[in-house]
């Protein structure tokens, strides 16, 4: 009784078939229920296959065009804090990049000190690690570019809202490691056009 219960394959349904125009059919849009004339010309190629590589295309463009930095910003750990504004600033330098925020220092990503602790001291604080970090900097620097004199030059990148000790603390140390020369990163403003 269960033969006569079950149902026969058909003889023809492990054969594929190349689908029909049931695929097009009840699609809203006019766009696809007639393609423009370009792609009617196209031989073999029609506009679902043309979107299917267009849209994925469009949608991965612009998914990466707002995460874009050039500065580079998207690939460090620590984010740069929120600058001081100013006018005729300049172009960076080639330097070690120190950012002070509120509770870190760090330089070129490495965490070497605690921003709290600088900020209770009245006199300048020593920070051993990053006198070490830019000694070690500056030592590999001189053995890239041999031929060349060393610059000296340190970039910080301070919180505007920092106690200047923090600061202080922080260039004393560079100072200490042979880095007299300090640049700080700004906000550019443009004054206004007259």
């Amino acid at each position: 009784m269960l033969r006569l219960l079950r149902r026969r394959p058909a003889p023809d349904a492990h054969v594929i078939r190349p689908p029909g125009p049931r695929l097009l059919r009840r699609i809203a849009l006019r766009f696809f229920q007639c393609p423009p004339r370009a792609w009617r010309t196209l031989p073999g190629v029609r506009a679902p296959v043309i979107l299917a590589f267009i849209l994925p295309l469009a949608c991965y463009a612009f998914g990466l065009f707002p995460a874009f930095s050039a500065s580079g910003e998207c690939c460090s750990p620590l984010r740069l804090p929120c600058l001081p504004a100013a006018f005729h600033g300049e172009d960076l330098v080639d330097a070690p990049l120190v950012v002070v925020d509120r509770h870190h220092v760090s330089v070129d990503g490495v965490v070497v000190a605690d921003t709290p602790e600088l900020g209770d001291a009245l006199e300048p604080l020593h920070l051993d690690e990053l006198r070490v970090l830019l000694v070690t900097k500056k030592e590999l620097w001189r053995q890239v570019r041999p031929d060349a004199p060393f610059p000296g030059e340190v970039l910080i990148a301070a919180a505007h809202d920092l106690p200047i000790s923090a600061v202080k603390s922080v260039m004393a140390s560079a100072a200490a490691a042979g880095y007299p020369h300090t640049s700080f990163m700004v906000q550019k403003l443009y004054p206004p056009v007259r």
